[in-house]
């Protein structure tokens, strides 16, 4: 098994951010890139999968409203 993932950011049927690397740092720079975006919008993060990718994540509210429990 591998520590290296690809993960992208989709936003509106278009890839608008990727990273590549190590598990950990290509995460925190997709959650960073995911962070910028979803001020626009809903992403949807996904990862590649033996040369497919999908879904790691949807992120269609953040940051979560206050009077969330």
């Amino acid at each position: 098994m591998t520590d290296r993932i690809r993960l992208r950011i989709r936003m509106n049927n278009q890839t608008v951010a990727s990273a590549e690397g190590p598990w950990l740092e290509a995460h925190a720079e997709i959650m960073h890139y995911a962070n910028q975006y979803r001020q626009d919008g809903e992403v949807t993060i996904q990862h590649n999968a033996a040369g497919h990718w999908k879904r790691y994540a949807l992120i269609c509210q953040w940051p979560m409203p206050e009077n969330a429990e």
